[in-house]
C-alpha cells in the first residue's frame, strides 16, 4: 500500500503548512498539492516505509481499547442466548 502511505505523507504535510487550506482558491490548493507530492516522492522509499496502522492509512478514528473483536462478539452473543431458560408468562398459565 504505497499509494495510501505517500497519500497519508502528502496530507500530513499539507495540514502542518497550511492550516486554513479550505480558505484556499482550487488553483491555489492544486499547485500545493503538486508541490506537496513531489517533495514526498523526493524523500520517499519503499523500502524503508514503516508499518502504519489501518486507521492512519484509511483516515478513520481508532478503534477504542475495550472492543470486542466481531467474532468473539457473535461467540458470546451465541453462548448468552443459549444460557436463557424459556420460562413461559405466568399469568397465562393461571387462567
Amino acid at each position: 500500500m504505497p499509494e495510501k502511505d505517500i497519500k497519508r505523507l502528502v496530507i500530513k504535510q499539507l495540514k502542518a503548512k497550511f492550516p486554513h487550506w479550505r480558505r484556499l482558491t482550487k488553483k491555489q490548493k492544486k499547485a500545493l498539492a503538486e508541490q506537496a507530492i513531489i517533495e514526498v516522492m523526493a524523500d520517499y522509499d519503499p523500502k524503508q516505509a514503516k508499518l502504519t496502522p489501518l486507521h492512519e492509512l484509511t483516515n478513520t478514528p481508532e478503534l477504542p481499547s475495550g472492543l470486542i473483536p466481531l467474532p468473539d462478539m457473535a461467540e458470546y452473543i451465541a453462548n448468552l442466548k443459549a444460557n436463557l431458560l424459556p420460562f413461559t408468562n405466568i399469568t397465562q398459565c393461571i387462567k
